[in-house]
């Protein structure tokens, strides 16, 4: 239980990309079809299901759990993607990070 409100608590830790401006509508039919059901539509995390906020997770963390559904070490039936998708979803994690931190 502490542990989630301390990643609650974190600010965003994902740089934004040099094209955090305009991200790619493929990004975020991605995360909209794979992720949004269950880190929610800001990447805010669902802290009843203990789901994570994507945007409070370091870059290098988020790639590689990406990169651990390509290779079969973690398990969901739609994120089995290429190194170009995955750059894509984290790009526009970003500029949800970006975005949500612009709000505060």
């Amino acid at each position: 239980a502490y542990l989630g409100k301390y990643v609650e608590s974190l600010t965003p830790q994902i740089p934004a990309p040099s094209n955090a401006s305009a991200p790619l509508p493929h990004a975020a039919k991605l995360y909209a079809q794979d992720c949004s059901s269950c880190h929610g539509e800001n990447a805010e995390g669902n802290r009843a299901r203990r789901v994570p906020p994507l945007t409070k997770q370091p870059a290098w963390y988020l790639k590689k759990q990406l990169s651990n559904f390509k290779t079969g070490i973690r398990t969901h039936p739609h994120l089995i993607i290429g190194d170009k998708d995955r750059d894509a979803l984290l790009s526009y994690i970003s500029h949800l990070a970006n975005r949500n931190d612009s709000k505060k």
